[in-house]
C-alpha cells in the first residue's frame, strides 16, 4: 500500500516568523483537529476538559516554556498567528501528551527505539582534524570530496577520487576506505551511525503527521546556524529528528515521577536539534531544562550513543552495549518509581527483547529498507484494534545522522512506502512529495477557546516577516 505523502512545512527565519509559515501552512488541519474532540483529548482523557477548565495549566506551562526556551514561545506565537487561533491552543497543541497524563487502561505499545553506530548504510562524511568537514557521503559514485582547503577532487567509481593536500592521495575505490591525509577521521564500509524507532500512540494520530524543516536565525544572522530535520503530529513544534550537525533523537514514553508545568520533552527535543551539535552538547543543555514530564530519550551522531531516562527533571545516562529502549525504566534508580502497568509492561518487555534480538541479527552498513523490516516486525510493530484509547503503531523513522537523512513509513511501517527526507545547500529539499495542505483565510472560525485572531494563512511566506516557507509540493 502507497501512503498519502504527508505535508512537508520549511521555514527560515527568526522563531516567530517560523512558526507563522508553520500554523499558515497547516491552518485547515489544525483547525479540524482542535475541533475533533479538542485535539481529541476528550476521547483519552479520564474526564472532559475544556480550554476555560485548562486555563490555569495552560498559563503555568506556557510560562514555563517561555523562561527557559523563549525562542520556542515566540515560536508558539507565531504558530497561534499563523493558524488563527488562539495562544492558549497553540500552547495545548504542545502539551496534549502532558494533559492526558498517565494512562491506567491496558496498553501494548509507546514506541520502540534502538541506535547503533555501524548498523545503518556507509556514508558518514569524514571529519578533519580540526573537525571541519573533508568529503561528502563515501560510497556513492562520482560525489565531490572536498579537502581542507576546499578544492574538488572527484573520481569515477572504482578508481581512486583524487589527490588531497600536499600530494597525499585521499580516497580510494568507491565504498572503500577514505582517509584525511592531515590524520582525521577514517570512514570506511563497515557502515554508519543510525537510530531507528516505531511511533506508537493513541487517539489515531496517523492522519496528523507532518515533516518540519525549519531553520532560525538570530538577530543580524541572515542564515541559520543549523537546520532541523522533525516529525510533527497536530502542531507540535518537536518530536523527534536530525539537525544538520549530524545530531538525531528519538524518544519513548516512561511513566513515573510528578509530571508538573515545564518544558515537555517533545519541545525540549526541538530545543536540543536547534541548539546542540552534538550528543555531549546535547546532554549539557538536556541537564538545564525544566522538563516537565518522564521520558527515555535515545540520542545518536556520527560518533556516539547515549540513551538517557528522565523523572522529576532528574536525567541519567545508561549504560547499554546494545542501545534499545521500549517502555519500562532500565535505570536502577528509577525502576522503583515505575508507574507502567502490568499489560504495557508485558508488551514492553517482549518489544524490547524482540527488538535487542533483531538487532544483533543486522549486520554492518544494513540499509534503511532492512531496519523497517525490523520495525514493522508484528512484536515490534504495534497493530490496531479500533479502540481509539488504545495505542498502535502510527508511523515508523529511520534517521541516518552520518546522511543527515529522515526516512518515514507513516500509518503501518509493513504496508506503507518509505518517504524520505534530507538537506540540500539551501536546507529546503527532501525527497518525498508533500501531501495537501490546507491553505486559504485562517479567519478565527470555529476553533475552540475563541480569542482565536485573524492573520493570512497562505500556505507560503510568513507575510510581515522575515520567514519564509512552503508546504507539500516537491520534496
Amino acid at each position: 500500500m502507497t501512503a498519502s505523502r504527508v505535508p512537508v512545512v520549511r521555514a527560515t527565519g527568526r522563531p516567530f516568523d517560523v512558526g507563522y509559515a508553520h500554523g499558515a501552512a497547516l491552518a485547515g488541519p489544525l483547525r479540524a483537529f482542535i475541533d475533533d474532540d479538542l485535539c481529541r483529548i476528550n476521547r483519552l482523557a479520564p474526564a472532559p476538559v475544556s480550554v476555560d477548565s485548562l486555563r490555569r495549566m495552560l498559563d503555568s506551562y506556557g510560562s514555563a516554556i517561555a523562561a527557559a526556551t523563549p525562542g520556542l514561545s515566540e515560536e508558539i506565537d507565531g504558530l497561534a498567528r499563523g493558524a488563527g487561533i488562539s495562544r492558549d491552543l497553540a500552547v495545548l497543541l504542545q502539551i496534549r501528551r502532558e494533559i492526558i497524563g498517565y494512562q491506567r487502561i491496558p496498553a501494548r505499545g509507546d514506541c520502540t527505539t534502538y541506535a547503533s553506530l555501524s548498523a545503518g548504510p556507509a556514508g558518514s562524511p569524514v571529519v578533519g582534524p580540526a573537525g571541519s568537514p573533508v568529503a561528502g557521503p563515501v560510497g556513492r559514485a562520482g560525489v565531490p570530496v572536498v579537502g581542507l582547503a576546499g578544492a574538488p577532487v572527484v573520481g569515477p567509481a572504482g578508481s581512486p577520487t583524487g589527490i588531497g593536500l600536499a600530494g597525499a592521495q585521499v580516497a580510494g575505490p568507491a565504498g572503500g576506505q577514505v582517509a584525511d591525509p592531515a590524520g582525521g577521521q577514517v570512514v570506511g564500509p563497515a557502515g554508519g551511525p543510525v537510530l531507528a524507532q516505531t511511533v506508537d500512540l493513541n487517539g489515531d494520530l496517523d492522519d496528523q503527521i507532518a515533516v518540519l524543516d525549519i531553520g532560525l536565525t538570530g538577530p543580524g544572522q541572515s542564515a541559520p546556524a543549523r537546520r532541523a530535520l522533525v516529525l510533527s503530529f497536530g502542531g507540535l513544534l518537536g518530536y523527534l529528528g536530525v539537525n544538520s550537525d549530524g545530531l538525531a533523537i528519538g524518544l519513548n514514553l516512561v511513566l513515573g515521577g510528578r509530571w508538573r508545568p515545564g518544558v515537555p520533552p517533545y519541545l525540549a527535543i526541538r530545543h536540543l536539534l536547534d541548539s546542540a551539535a552534538s550528543v555531549q552538547q546535547a546532554l549539557s543543555i538536556l541537564r538545564e531544562l525544566p522538563l516537565a514530564s518522564s521520558r527515555s530519550l535515545m540520542l545518536c551522531d556520527p560518533d556516539t550513543v547515549a540513551c538517557v531516562e528522565i523523572c522529576e527533571n532528574q536525567v541519567l545516562v545508561l549504560d547499554m552495549a546494545r542501545p534499545v529502549h521500549t517502555n519500562h525504566f532500565l535505570h536502577p534508580e528509577f525502576t522503583g518509581a515505575d508507574e507502567l502497568n502490568i499489560f504495557a509492561r508485558n508488551s514492553s518487555l517482549l518489544r524490547l527483547k524482540a527488538c535487542e534480538a533483531g538487532l544483533a541479527a543486522l549486520s554492518d552498513a544494513s540499509g534503511v529498507a532492512e531496519h523497517f523490516a525490523l520495525l514493522a516486525q508484528p512484536t515490534i510493530c504495534v497493530a490496531g484494534n479500533g479502540d481509539i484509547r488504545r495505542e498502535r503503531t502510527v508511523a515508523a523513522v529511520v534517521l541516518l545522522p552520518g546522511r543527515r537523512e529522515l526516512h518515514l513509513r507513516p500509518g503501518d511501517p509493513s504496508v506503507s512506502s518509505t518517504q524520505s527526507f534530507t538537506f540540500t545547500d539551501t536546507g529546503a529539499a527532501a525527497s518525498a512529495t508533500g501531501g495537501p495542505v490546507t491553505g486559504g483565510r485562517a479567519t478565527g472560525g470555529s476553533a475552540t477557546g475563541g480569542r482565536a485572531t485573524g492573520g493570512r494563512a497562505t500556505g507560503g511566506r510568513a507575510t510581515g516577516g522575515r520567514a519564509t516557507g512552503r508546504a507539500g509540493g516537491t520534496s
